[in-house]
């Protein structure tokens, strides 16, 4: 890939993770470029966790579960899934799904 095209597709994905972090500001308002970053970095920060922490477990599967009080994430070892202990605040959910979207490709 030329470095154009990776420069090209680098705005893009940070134009797209400043959009959906953006929808997580306080008070309601879509928030400031400032707040969504932090938002953004959050959530970044939090996926990259759970995927290393699937590794270190050499887990098959990852299940995100969103719920009421926050996002349960488990892990599949050896057939049975694990609980992972970090809580993950319910507002962060449908970053962390943008996230992983953005990853998949």
């Amino acid at each position: 890939m030329t470095p154009d095209l990776q420069e090209d597709g680098s705005k893009r994905r940070e134009e797209y993770l400043a959009k959906q972090s953006g929808s997580y500001s306080a008070d309601g308002s879509g928030g400031q470029a400032a707040f969504g970053r932090v938002i953004g970095d959050e959530v970044v920060r939090t996926v990259s966790k759970i995927i290393a922490a699937g590794i270190e477990r050499e887990a098959s599967d990852i299940h995100i579960e969103p719920e009421a009080t926050g996002v349960k994430v488990r892990f599949r070892v050896r057939g049975s899934l694990e609980d992972w202990s970090e809580l993950v605040p319910s507002s962060m959910a449908r970053g962390i799904v943008a996230r992983v979207k953005v990853l998949s490709g």
